[in-house]
C-alpha cells in the first residue's frame, strides 16, 4: 500500500513539475524524486537532520519557484494533491515521523 501511495504521489508531482513548457520531462522528475526519497531514508536512518532539512528545502524551493513562474499552477495544485493524504498516519521514508 505504501508503495502504491508513493507511486501515485511521485507521478502526480512529476506531472506537476513537467507541465507544458517546462524544461524538464516527467521521467527526469521521477528520477529526482526517487533520489531524494533515498537520500531522506538514509539521512533519517542515520539521524542526519541537516540532510533531511536540505532535501525538504530543495523541493519547497522548486515548488515556490514553479508557482511564482506560473501563478495559474496555484489552481491546479489542489487537484494534483487530491488523494495524497490517504495513507496518513503511516510513516514512510519520505515523511518525517
Amino acid at each position: 500500500m505504501v508503495t502504491d501511495s508513493w507511486s501515485q504521489v511521485r507521478g502526480r508531482v512529476a506531472a506537476f513539475f513537467s507541465r507544458g513548457g517546462a524544461a524538464v520531462d516527467e521521467e527526469t522528475v521521477e528520477g529526482e524524486l526517487e533520489l531524494s526519497r533515498g537520500e531522506l531514508a538514509a539521512a533519517r536512518e542515520a539521524g542526519d537532520e541537516q540532510t533531511v532539512s536540505d532535501v525538504e528545502a530543495e523541493w519547497r524551493t522548486r515548488l515556490r519557484r514553479a508557482l511564482q513562474a506560473d501563478p495559474e499552477l496555484c489552481g491546479r495544485t489542489p487537484r494534483a494533491a487530491r488523494g495524497v493524504g490517504a495513507g496518513r498516519g503511516r510513516a514512510g521514508p519520505w515523511r518525517r515521523t
